[in-house]
């Protein structure tokens, strides 16, 4: 019974760890994801003061590329729109400039 509310109620959640910028090293900046849960859109943006190109890649549970994205330093504190409501539900993986891969949950 809560798991079909829960479901009716968001079709999507996203579960995502901080994603740091550049060589991601201590003091590198964050990327901010948000909101969780999820409808199937979320929003990406670079911390103010951010100033190199950032690669955003979406990857669906194979490894297929569903999504990138660029965000350039000079948009830091802009929002970017992340949209896969015309994706299947599932476990999609959020990359940000060659670093490991942090995961985003669709259920």
């Amino acid at each position: 019974m809560m798991r079909n509310l829960l479901t009716t109620l968001f079709a999507f959640l996203l579960f995502l760890s901080a994603a740091r910028a550049g060589d991601g090293g201590p003091g590198a900046p964050v990327i901010k994801a948000y909101p969780n849960p999820t409808t199937g859109v979320f929003y990406c943006q670079l911390p103010a003061g951010a100033s190199k190109q950032v690669l955003l890649e979406i990857y669906s549970p194979v490894g297929a590329l569903v999504q990138r994205r660029t965000l350039e330093g000079s948009s830091a504190g802009a929002k970017v729109t992340i949209d896969l409501r015309n994706q299947p539900k599932g476990l999609y993986y959020l990359r940000v400039n060659g670093h490991k891969a942090v995961p985003v949950v669709i259920i």
